[in-house]
């Protein structure tokens, strides 16, 4: 699916929440290029994200699904594995 740059622009910031047990502080970034949608944990070095819907994103090396809500400024972030997790647009 590609999307246009007025598709890929809301989806655009930092996004925060919380990991595991210890609830250790976590954020992921986000930048529109044109209409790509690049993601990572780290700033310096993102990732290109594949459209699979409207709102939802995959980064296929790592087995990880984006599920964002523009609305309510979440993301609802899946690993291969792991239980979802909620992260909420700064």
């Amino acid at each position: 699916m590609v999307l246009i740059p007025e598709q890929i622009k809301p989806y655009e910031g930092i996004y925060e929440g919380f990991l595991g047990a210890e609830k250790t502080p976590y954020t992921f970034t986000f930048i529109a290029e044109g209409n790509v949608l690049k993601g990572g944990p780290n700033a310096n070095d993102l990732y290109k994200l594949k459209a699979i819907k409207n709102d939802e994103f995959v980064i296929e090396q790592f087995g990880i699904n984006l599920k964002f809500d523009i609305e309510q400024k979440t993301l609802i972030f899946t690993q291969a594995g792991t239980e979802p997790k909620t992260l909420t647009k700064k």
